[in-house]
């Protein structure tokens, strides 16, 4: 699936790819700015259905620049990075996902 928009400032592709048999979707973004310079972006924002996890092993894993992988458990805990502080600061903070990729999961599904 391939969305995009147009203005006059900036032109924006979303194609969403999702995988039969692998357990995987990935998300490419085309941009194109002609006058602008964002200062900020806020991109890949989830919502996943609480329902679909159970909260005593939902957690996300990721490499955040270094070799290993970082778990990091969530429970039921409301996860809202991309809500900005304010004016000044764009965002509460981020993932690094240096490799790429971020798996959400709890011990049945991820």
């Amino acid at each position: 699936m391939a969305v995009g928009l147009r203005g006059p400032v900036r032109e924006l592709w979303k194609t969403v790819y999702v995988y039969r048999d692998l357990a995987r979707v990935d998300v490419r973004y085309h941009f194109t700015f002609r006058d602008a310079r964002p200062r900020s972006l806020r991109l890949g924002v989830l919502t996943l259905d609480p329902a679909a996890f159970r909260p005593e092993g939902l957690r996300y894993a990721t490499v955040n620049g270094g070799h290993d992988v970082e778990v990091f458990p969530l429970g039921d805990r409301r996860v809202a990075q991309h809500e900005p502080v304010s004016f000044a600061v764009s965002a509460r903070s981020c993932l690094g996902a240096t490799e790429g990729w971020v798996d959400v999961g709890d011990a049945r599904r991820a």
